[in-house]
């Protein structure tokens, strides 16, 4: 016996997240749910949300997403940070939050197309548009996200093939630009 004795802890390596989109993208000043999309969160532990400097609790849905509270926030940009470890570190959403313009003003023409997509689609309404310019900004159809152009206060996309027929929501996803 050499007389020294090591007692073992255990430090746990956990998968790096990434962190892909969040969802809504724009978010009226009051703030409210938000979805954060990805892969590798962990099953266990506490998942924060960080918004700038205000810190929130996570509820973990599965592997792929968390939904967190967003607090009220004047309009513009805000960073949004997620950590697997109770605050420990801290992984960026790749995805920008905008606090604006509520969607309940947000008009889509038209209002329909066929199941093969293609159709030219125009967002218009109380968009901010003048925030976007800093990011990609993505259509959303359902679950299909397709790219869009800004032009002046309207964003246009075309509408994505689809499996069949039916009433899809259209939502905005922000993306910073590389």
């Amino acid at each position: 016996s050499s007389g020294y004795e090591s007692n073992f802890v255990y430090y746990f390596y956990i998968p790096d997240m990434e962190l892909s989109s969040i969802e809504p993208a724009v978010l009226t000043e009051m703030g409210g749910l938000v979805k954060i999309h990805g892969a590798s969160f962990p099953t266990s532990g506490e998942i924060l949300c960080r918004f700038e400097d205000h810190k929130v609790a996570a509820n973990r849905v599965d592997s792929h997403y968390v939904s967190c509270q967003a607090p009220a926030h004047s309009r513009g940009p805000v960073t949004v940070e997620i950590s697997p470890n109770n605050g420990s570190t801290w992984v960026p959403v790749k995805t920008a939050l905008m606090y604006g313009a509520p969607f309940e003003s947000i008009v889509v023409t038209p209002v329909s197309g066929p199941v093969t997509g293609g159709t030219n689609v125009t967002v218009t309404g109380a968009l901010d548009v003048d925030t976007y310019e800093h990011s990609i900004v993505l259509c959303r159809f359902g679950t299909l996200e397709v790219t869009s152009v800004v032009t002046g206060d309207s964003i246009s996309c075309l509408a994505p093939k689809t499996a069949g027929a039916g009433a899809v929501p259209v939502t905005l996803s922000l993306r910073h630009k590389q």
